[in-house]
Formats: structure tokens, sequence, C-alpha cells
């Protein structure tokens, strides 16, 4: 005896799956760009600084901490150094960070309400 057909899906049931799919795709590119890293000019010049959730920690503890803090960062092309930082660079750090951040939280936003 052969295996029954799966029923057919309705329009709005693909419709629905392949908006999940999609929602899917979009949270993971969000995620990504979140922890892919930013770029702070509070040193005077761009630099570019992790933003993984260990990073993201790191800085926030900075800021609460106040003082002088030691962070990685890259200037440009060249290598990742641990620069030292005042309170107020790492609170431009932080504060960069926290735009980028909620600058891809507001684009997931607007793409699932489009997906």
């Amino acid at each position: 005896m052969g295996t029954a057909a799966a029923p057919a899906l309705t329009a709005a049931q693909e419709l629905a799956a392949a908006r999940a799919v999609r929602v899917s795709v979009l949270t993971a590119a969000c995620a990504k760009a979140i922890t892919g890293g930013f770029n702070s000019s509070a040193l005077g010049t761009p630099h570019t600084y992790g933003s993984t959730p260990t990073d993201q920690g790191n800085l926030r503890s900075a800021v609460l901490t106040g003082g002088n803090f030691q962070e990685w960062c890259a200037h440009g092309a060249g290598p990742w150094e641990f620069v030292t930082h005042t309170a107020a660079q790492m609170i431009q750090v932080h504060a960069d960070m926290a735009t980028m951040i909620a600058a891809a939280r507001t684009r997931l936003a607007d793409l699932k309400a489009g997906a």
C-alpha cells in the first residue's frame, strides 16, 4: 500500500510559512550585525570595537565603574590594541554601541513589518 500524499497547503498557509522563514533570516542577520562590531570616534578618530555579548558586558561595566579603562579597539585596518580610555571616552563608546544596537533593532522591526 502506498503512502498518502500530504494535504496541499492553502495560499495563506504557504504565505505564513514563507513569512516565518523570512523573519527567521532577518532575525539572524540582526543578531549578526549587533555582534559584528561597531565604530566610535571617542578617541578622536574612528576606531572599531567588538560587540559580542562579552564585549557589551565589559563596556557596561567600564561605564559603571568610571575612571580610566583598557579596551580592545582597532584604528582603521590596523591591528587590535588594548588602549586606555578615559571615563568620558568609555561613555561615548558605550553610547555609540547603544546607538548601533538600537538602529539594528529598529531596522529589524521595519523589515519584519514588511516581511
